[in-house]
């Protein structure tokens, strides 16, 4: 299900947390010492709320340093999953070297059927690439893959989908993106991540009478498991204590006016 949070003036929900409270507090002083419009002030902050949203979204952080962790972490999954020629070679060496020589000489020319019957004393099943399949399955549910691998693909299919895979990393930031996108700008938030082209934001804007709203939607559909409320708080958290800067910034400088 699409992540919905709120950056508004009424919060709801989240926002009866102390860490929301406090990002109110902050919005509405934020109003009162600037005299801006509330509307202008709170999407100016829901877009802020955003880049840090996808700050505490894995893979944590926004760098290339978070890019690479990512992708890191796309490998080691494939290899939790899925052995390779290789791999297979060297659990049927520790069996009988000859019959790993053998299981290799097959793969290597396309004959299946009997890599398969050698590959079976230790029980493993002989086949074609899944295209991903049982890594997608051990992924569903899960926060990650666990367990150890046992489905068979020749290492140049498996190298071919996990570079598929690590290119989608960032993925369930760029829904964040995409709602700052639409709030103003993507200042902050990397190529890796504001270019993935999903359109997956979206923003709802509730400026009824008193009420003045902003709804960010991350429609990534796994999102939830890659960004749980404690982060979600502590990014408000964060946005609030960046608000209180801004707000002793301002104080100061209407004190040296009055000052003159």
């Amino acid at each position: 299900m699409p992540q919905k949070y709120h950056s508004k003036i009424e919060l709801n929900k989240l926002g009866m947390s102390k860490e929301f409270r406090r990002f109110e507090k902050a919005m509405k002083r934020l109003i009162a010492e600037t005299q801006k419009d509330a509307k202008e002030v709170v999407i100016s902050q829901a877009r802020l709320f955003c880049v840090d949203l996808v700050h505490v979204t894995q893979p944590w952080g926004r760098g290339k340093k978070a890019q690479k962790l990512g992708m890191g972490a796309v490998g080691r999954d494939m290899e939790k999953v899925y052995l390779t020629e290789s791999d297979l070679y060297a659990l049927i060496k520790k069996e009988s070297e000859n019959q790993a020589k053998a299981f290799y000489y097959h793969v290597k020319n396309g004959d299946f059927a009997e890599a398969d019957k050698i590959a079976r004393s230790v029980n493993i099943s002989i086949g074609p690439f899944d295209g991903g399949e049982a890594h997608k399955k051990r992924k569903a549910g899960r926060r990650r893959v666990i367990g150890s691998a046992s489905k068979f693909g020749l290492k140049k299919d498996v190298d071919k989908y996990s570079d598929k895979v690590k290119r989608r990393v960032g993925f369930a930031k760029s829904g964040w993106a995409d709602c700052a996108k639409e709030l103003g700008g993507v200042r902050k938030i990397p190529a890796w991540i504001k270019n993935q082209g999903g359109d997956m934001g979206k923003v709802k804007k509730n400026f009824t009478g008193s009420v003045v709203e902003v709804i960010i939607i991350n429609k990534v559909d796994y999102v939830g498991k890659l960004v749980d409320n404690y982060h979600i708080k502590k990014a408000a958290s964060s946005r609030a204590r960046a608000i209180e800067r801004l707000i002793k910034k301002v104080v100061e400088i209407n004190a040296n006016k009055n000052l003159k």
